[in-house]
């Protein structure tokens, strides 16, 4: 199989960036171009990239979506098929809008037209380029940010954009030209774009209208406002409502203050909402085709589930919404953004002369994995885990992978190796996404030796923070890829980073052969286990699942210094085992429970005991045979008793105290 490594590319075109950007996050920028395409001429290709998120338009059409970056050591540049899109012997325009989503003076973007060839056939500078604030959507709106990539809810009011920029012939004298920077490292995508296909509601779930106070209105988080609940329609239009789940067909939704006519009339009025149901849970981009008043508004909320019948997207703190506000006449968007989702409730604010809808449709966005991989049992709900599983990956996996598409959309070391990769390989045999992870992890390792905790920029200071544990997991993984798929390129680029990482952990061997105290973090993925607090920069005493991952790992690494010719390395690690292996079960077991305890202080056992430790232990083959079988029956057959006991069951059942 051919290796894919990083490849940089050469700019063939100057760094364009937005003047004055960065003043407040959440901004958007227009960036476009006008130039001719001679008769003779036939440019194939256009390289572009930018910081953080674009879209990009040929003569008014959509071309493409670029991802955020998520590296730090430089930015991916996608290649878009254009041949067909341009028009010889005539002007053509190249408009981009560009996210720059922290606010941090990022909004730029670098393009460049290819022939067949792959020679250069135009570059685009600052004399070809004009810029523009983008008017459009509303800044610094309100947020919940896991980490640099997750949204912002999107406010786009359609009467705001300039019409006909993304055409030729457009006026943009009065925009500014772009400043020069850079250059910015490029590499060229590896991967795939992503799968689109469009999709309906399934059902209708429920109509309702929610009053709406006059003169009471505030900036509001529009998740908090659309989880409301509503009361049943009595005053509001709603007309034929089925019609949003078929292509053809249309649906009218009007606001009402018919209620004013009663004698509790209030100083307010009631918009219409509807809650559609897309049959599980899906990840796309929202698509409007309606038609209706300049400065209606329809408010959308995104939802994985419904909580007692009652659509709650403000759940988690988290703020999936989105508002749209309609121009004159008949009108198209896709929101700008993907989300996660299931349920979607739309409201219909200030809409007295009725928005007529032509539809509601999701444009799906996933990896394009192939079904490679398939298991079937004679157990039915065994086949249906399996199924959900493999719907999960699915669900998980973008222009990177995530540990959730709905909460955090982040690309998390730990998560990634120890979980994802193998569904991977196991269900789609897919190498090229699990190959860019490994290159992101990699490339984000700290001086000291130790991998991030997620590939990602953090906005808060705790999560820029690496953890003993997840960097082992990422050197596991990284021989775990090299035998799938054969590529010795992943070793011999990697190796020097797996040498750091092993010199940061054998520095803290104490004079037992084992990992004492350690100056770094740990996570172990919320077991709570003695001596180890995530929150805290350090591991106290001699930890038992660390030390037996750095066990296990490290014959790993051995076979990657073999692989390398590596004998110095070779020789130290297995040095290393043995140590571990000497002391491991005198330093750690306690006979009395028959189990591992968590850690050793100081010659004495800690009286905490966890499923973790354990497990680490057998796992990666310091505990075997009969004891193992044991340690198995004592925590998973006989816990409960002891749980009871004990009385200190902690958080989710990871851990278990035995007094």
């Amino acid at each position: 199989m051919e290796e894919s490594i990083l490849h940089y590319i050469r700019p063939k075109a100057p760094f364009l960036w937005a003047d004055g950007a960065g003043r407040l996050p959440n901004s958007y920028y227009l960036f476009r171009a006008e130039f001719t395409v001679e008769e003779d001429d036939n440019p194939s290709s256009l390289w572009i990239c930018a910081r953080k998120k674009y879209r990009l338009y040929i003569n008014d059409k959509l071309i493409g979506q670029g991802p955020p970056p998520a590296v730090e050591y430089g930015n991916i540049i996608d290649c878009h098929a254009v041949a067909r899109e341009l028009l010889p012997g005539s002007k053509n325009c190249l408009a981009v809008e560009v996210q720059d989503m922290e606010g941090s003076g990022e909004a730029c973007f670098i393009a460049w037209l290819e022939n067949a060839d792959g020679t250069l056939y135009m570059g685009l500078s600052e004399k070809d380029i004009r810029v523009l604030p983008a008017p459009m959507w509303e800044r610094n709106t309100q947020e919940d940010r896991q980490n640099s990539n997750v949204r912002y809810q999107e406010h786009y009011d359609a009467r705001s954009c300039p019409f006909g920029w993304r055409l030729p012939g457009f006026d943009d004298s009065h925009w500014c030209r772009p400043a020069v920077r850079g250059p910015l490292a490029l590499i060229k995508r590896e991967i795939p774009f992503p799968l689109e296909e469009t999709a309906y509601a399934q059902s209708v779930c429920f109509v309702e209208e929610s009053i709406a106070i006059v003169n009471r209105v505030r900036k509001q988080d529009l998740s908090i406002a659309l989880s409301l609940a509503g009361k049943p329609v009595e005053y509001t239009l709603v007309q034929n409502p089925e019609n949003l789940l078929r292509e053809e067909g249309v649906s009218r939704f009007g606001s009402s203050t018919l209620h004013q006519d009663h004698s509790f009339a209030l100083d307010g009025y009631y918009d219409p909402c509807i809650v559609l149901d897309f049959g599980k849970v899906i990840t796309g981009y929202l698509m409007l085709d309606v038609e209706g008043r300049a400065g209606e508004q329809i408010d959308v909320g995104y939802a994985e589930r419904l909580v007692d019948g009652h659509f709650v997207n403000s759940l988690e703190t988290l703020h999936c919404s989105g508002r749209y506000t309609l121009r004159e006449g008949r009108q198209q968007y896709r929101f700008f953004a993907w989300e996660s989702f299931r349920f979607i409730k739309l409201r219909f604010r200030d809409c007295f002369a009725p928005v007529t809808v032509h539809s509601i449709k999701v444009l799906k966005s996933t990896y394009p994995y192939e079904e490679r991989g398939s298991f079937r049992s004679g157990l039915e709900q065994l086949n249906r885990v399996f199924d959900i599983c493999r719907y999960t990956l699915r669900l998980c996996s973008h222009e990177f992978i995530m540990d959730t598409p709905w909460r955090e959309q982040n690309q998390w070391c730990g998560d990634s190796c120890a979980v994802t990769l193998g569904g991977i390989y196991a269900c789609f045999g897919d190498t090229r996404l699990p190959g860019k992870f490994l290159h992101q992890a990699g490339m984000v390792q700290l001086p000291n030796g130790l991998i991030k905790f997620t590939t990602q920029s953090w906005d808060q200071g705790n999560w820029r923070e690496a953890t003993v544990d997840y960097s082992l997991w990422w050197a596991d993984a990284l021989w775990n890829h090299y035998e799938y798929t054969g590529e010795i390129g992943w070793i011999r680029r990697y190796w020097p980073h797996v040498c750091r990482l092993i010199q940061a952990l054998t520095d803290q061997i104490d004079e037992n052969g084992l990992l004492g105290d350690i100056p770094y973090k740990a996570f172990i993925d919320w077991a709570f286990i003695d001596g180890v607090d995530w929150m805290k920069d350090y591991v106290s005493g001699e930890n038992a699942f660390l030390n037996a991952q750095l066990f296990g790992v490290a014959e790993k690494m051995i076979q990657m210094a073999q692989l390398m010719g590596d004998s110095y390395m070779e020789s130290g690690l297995k040095r290393l085992r043995k140590g571990i292996r000497a002391a491991y079960h005198e330093r750690l077991f306690d006979p009395e429970k028959g189990c591992y305890a968590d850690t050793s202080f100081n010659r004495k056992r800690s009286e905490h005991i966890s499923e973790h430790s354990n497990m680490a232990a057998i796992l990666w083959g310091l505990s075997e045979g009969e004891e193992a079988r044991e340690i198995a029956e004592m925590l998973f057959v006989k816990k409960k008793a002891a749980l009871h006991l004990s009385g200190t069951v902690r958080n989710c059942g990871y851990a278990a105290g035995f007094g």
